[in-house]
C-alpha cells in the first residue's frame, strides 16, 4: 500500500511546500464573543455588508458495513452582519446531488444559531428545525433550505451540517473565496490510501496552512490494514470575489482547491483507473456516442457532389459547403458537446445544436475530399480547460479544423454573420482539443488569436451658415468581429450605431456581404458649445466613456477576448471668422506591446485634424500590469475630455 501513498503525495507535491500550522484557527460552535458582536464594520473592506469570520469543513471517508465507503463532510460557518443587506446571508441553500433514488447525497445534523446584543447582553436564537425544507431543482439535484431567525445589522450567525455522499469520483471543490470577504477559510481532507486523487489549487492568494501527511494510525478493512492520508489547507483574510470587466466565468478565477479521482486500488482487487488519457477520452467520445457516427454517415454524398461540381480548389469547395449550411440550417442556441439528433434527422429538420451543425460541416468536407477534424472547446462562459484533468465535462462546443490548400482553417457553421475562417467570440478561450481517430497523443490548438475587432469612424465637420449649425458628414466602417456585431444592430436599427441623433441621408453598404467591411454613412448636426466669442468642439468619438477598470486592485488577469483596433478620424473645416485657439496635443500612451492609445494632430489656418487609435495587441494582461493598464485608461479618458477651441476674430 505504500506505493499508493507516494503517488497521492506526488500528485499534490506541486503546491505542498509552505507549512504554517501555527496559524490554525478554531472557534467554539455555539459560543460567540462580545468582540465579534460589537464589530460595526470589516476593517479590510468597510463597504462589505457582511463578512465570513470562519468557514471550516472537514471531509472524511467512513466505511459502513453493507454500504462500503461513504464520504462525510461537516461544514461550519460563522458570519458577521454589518449592514441590512447582509442579513440575506441568514438564508442558507445547500445543493444535494442524486444519481437515482438509491444513490443520493443526504444531509443531517443541521444546527444554527443567531446572536444579537440586547442591552449589553447576548441574546441567542436557535434554528427551528420545522423551518428546514427540501426543494426539487431538477431530476438530479435537490436543495436543502433554511432561514435563520432574527438576523439583522450587528448579528453574528452560525450554522453547521453534515453531508453524506456515496460519490467518491469527484470530491466537491473547496472554495476559499466567496462573495463576502473571508477572515479565515480552512479545509481538512482525510483519504484512505487506496483512493488516489489529482489535486489542483487555483487562485492568487498565499496559503496560511498547506500540509499533507501520512497518518500513523492503522485501520482495518476485512483482513487488510491501511493508513489514511491527511491534507490540510487554510487561507487568511481573503477579499470578496467580484465580477470584473473583461473576464471569462467566475469559476476560472475564484480561489479554490479541486479534486479528481484518478485511481482506486482496493485490497485484493484489480487496480481501477478513473483518469483517462486525452486520446482515450476522444476514442470513447467517437465510439460511445453519435459523435463518430455522424461524421461517417453517407447521407450528404449527393448534395456535396452537387455543391462542388465544377469547383477545382479546396477553398472554393469548402466555402460552397460552408455557405450551404449557413443558408439552409439553423443553430438552436444550444451549447453541447454531444449531438442531439442523428444526421438523417438534422438533414430533415434543418436545426441543431453547435455540435450537430459542425459535425455536418465536417461530414460534408470529408465527402469533398478535404482533410478535417473536430476540435473540442469550452466557451468563455463555460470556463477554461484544465489540461491535467482529461474530463469530458470540461467541453461544451465543437468546431472544425480543416486543412485547405495546405493551410489550417478553423470553422464554425452556427452564425450566418460569421465569415469563412472565423469563430464566435465566445469560442476564443485558450485551447481546443483536436479529436483525431486513432490518436496516440493529445493535440491542442490555440483558438485565442482568431481574428480581430476593427472599427474606423470618420467625421468631416463644417459650419453651415444657412442653418447656423455645425454639420458632420460621418462614415463608420466595421471589419471582422466589429462587423458581426454591427450587422446584427443594423438589421434592427442602424441609427443605434451613430454617436449622435437625429441623422439624415443614411446609407448602408455590404450589409449582407460578410466578406467585405460593413459601412454606414450619414449626416447630422454636431453638438458644440458656444460661450461668447468661443466655440468648444469635442473631436473625440468616445472610445471608452468611462474607465472599465475602476477598482484599485484586481486579483486575476484582464481577458479582452479578442485583439482590437478602434480608430477615430476627425477633420474640422475652420469656419470663416474663427481661428484655432486651443487643441489637443499629440499623445502616446503605451503598456509595453500590449495596449496603446495614440493621438496624432495636424493643423493649418483652414483645417484641423486629429486621429486617435486604441489598440489591444494582447488579449491577456497579467495581474502585475493591472495598475499600469488602469492608469493608461484613466489618462486616455482624460485626454478625450479635451476640446478644440475656436475663437472669433475680426474680419474685414
Amino acid at each position: 500500500m505504500k506505493k499508493n501513498f507516494l503517488a497521492l503525495l506526488f500528485f499534490s507535491a506541486l503546491f505542498l511546500t509552505n507549512v504554517h500550522l501555527s496559524l490554525a484557527q478554531s472557534i467554539s460552535f455555539g459560543k460567540v464573543t462580545y468582540e465579534e458582536l460589537k464589530e460595526t464594520f470589516y476593517e479590510k473592506d468597510s463597504s462589505a455588508s457582511a463578512a465570513v469570520l470562519h468557514d471550516f469543513s472537514e471531509t472524511v471517508f467512513r466505511y459502513l458495513d453493507n454500504y462500503g465507503f461513504r464520504i462525510e463532510t461537516t461544514k461550519t460557518v460563522r458570519i458577521k452582519v454589518y449592514k441590512k443587506a447582509g442579513s440575506d446571508w441568514g438564508n442558507v441553500s445547500i445543493p444535494l446531488y442524486r444519481e437515482d433514488f438509491s444513490r443520493a447525497e443526504i444531509i443531517r445534523d443541521i444546527k444554527g444559531y443567531v446572536y444579537n446584543l440586547k442591552t449589553d447582553m447576548i441574546r441567542t436564537d436557535e434554528l427551528d428545525k420545522k423551518t428546514v425544507y427540501e426543494e426539487e431543482v431538477s431530476e438530479k439535484w435537490r436543495r436543502m433550505k433554511f432561514a435563520l431567525p432574527n438576523v439583522k445589522e450587528g448579528t453574528v450567525l452560525e450554522y453547521r451540517y453534515t453531508v453524506v455522499s456515496p460519490f467518491f469520483f469527484k470530491l466537491d471543490d473547496w472554495k476559499f473565496q466567496q462573495e463576502l470577504p473571508v477572515k479565515w477559510s480552512e479545509y481538512k481532507l482525510t483519504v484512505p490510501a487506496f483512493y488516489e486523487y489529482m489535486i489542483l489549487r487555483q487562485g492568487y492568494f498565499d496559503l496560511a496552512i498547506e500540509d499533507a501527511k501520512l497518518l500513523k494510525d492503522k485501520l482495518q478493512l476485512g483482513a487488510y490494514t491501511y493508513n489514511n492520508m491527511r491534507f490540510h489547507w487554510a487561507v487568511k483574510d481573503i477579499p470578496a470575489y467580484r465580477d470584473e470587466p473583461y473576464m471569462t466565468t467566475r469559476e476560472d478565477y475564484i480561489g479554490k482547491v479541486m479534486f479528481q479521482l484518478s485511481k482506486v486500488n482496493y485490497p485484493g482487487r484489480h487496480v481501477k483507473d478513473y483518469m483517462n488519457t486525452w486520446p482515450q477520452l476522444v476514442e470513447d467520445l467517437m465510439k460511445l456516442t453519435d459523435f463518430g457516427k455522424n461524421i461517417k454517415k453517407n447521407d450528404t454524398k449527393e448534395v456535396v457532389s452537387t455543391l462542388t461540381a465544377g469547383l477545382s480548389s479546396e477553398k472554393d469547395k469548402a466555402v460552397a459547403i460552408y455557405q450551404h449550411i449557413l443558408q439552409h440550417f439553423a443553430w438552436n442556441n444550444t451549447y453541447s458537446l454531444y449531438p442531439s439528433v442523428s444526421l438523417k434527422d438534422l438533414l430533415k429538420d434543418k436545426e441543431g445544436n453547435c455540435t450537430d451543425l459542425n459535425l455536418l460541416l465536417l461530414n460534408m468536407l470529408h465527402k469533398a475530399g478535404i482533410t478535417a477534424n473536430p476540435v473540442l472547446l469550452s466557451t468563455r462562459n463555460h470556463g477554461k480547460i484544465t489540461t491535467k484533468f482529461p474530463l469530458i465535462d470540461q467541453f461544451n462546443y465543437t468546431i472544425v479544423f480543416a486543412t485547405i490548400d495546405g493551410q489550417g482553417v478553423l470553422l464554425d457553421a452556427t452564425d450566418p454573420d460569421l465569415p469563412f475562417g472565423m469563430l464566435r467570440e465566445a469560442c476564443m478561450n485558450d485551447y481546443g482539443l483536436v479529436a483525431e481517430e486513432d490518436m496516440n497523443e493529445e493535440k491542442w490548438i490555440d483558438v485565442s488569436q482568431q481574428g480581430m475587432y476593427f472599427s474606423d469612424a470618420y467625421i468631416n465637420l463644417s459650419y453651415d451658415e444657412n442653418k447656423g449649425v455645425f454639420v458632420a458628414e460621418a462614415k463608420q466602417s466595421y471589419r471582422n468581429y466589429s462587423a458581426i456585431e454591427a450587422r446584427k444592430i443594423c438589421r434592427e436599427n442602424a441609427e443605434e450605431l451613430s454617436h449622435f441623433q437625429p441623422i439624415e441621408d443614411l446609407k448602408i453598404l455590404n450589409l449582407e456581404d460578410k466578406d467585405k467591411p460593413l459601412s454606414i454613412s450619414f449626416k447630422a448636426a454636431y453638438p458644440v458649445e458656444a460661450l461668447g466669442d468661443m466655440v468648444y468642439i469635442d473631436p473625440f468619438l468616445m472610445i471608452e466613456e468611462e474607465n472599465p477598470f475602476n477598482t484599485p486592485e484586481r486579483y486575476f488577469p484582464v481577458d479582452f477576448g479578442v485583439r482590437s483596433v478602434r480608430r477615430n478620424h476627425f477633420s474640422l473645416m475652420i469656419p470663416k471668422g474663427y481661428q484655432l485657439d486651443e487643441w489637443p496635443e499629440n499623445v502616446e500612451l503605451t503598456l509595453e506591446d500590449a495596449v496603446s492609445f495614440v493621438t496624432i494632430t495636424q493643423r493649418n489656418e483652414s483645417n484641423f485634424q486629429i486621429v486617435s487609435t486604441l489598440q489591444v495587441s494582447k488579449t491577456s494582461i497579467p495581474v502585475e500590469q493591472y495598475k499600469a493598464l488602469r492608469t493608461l485608461y484613466t489618462d486616455m479618458i482624460s485626454k478625450q475630455m479635451e476640446k478644440v477651441v475656436l475663437k472669433k476674430i475680426e474680419t474685414e
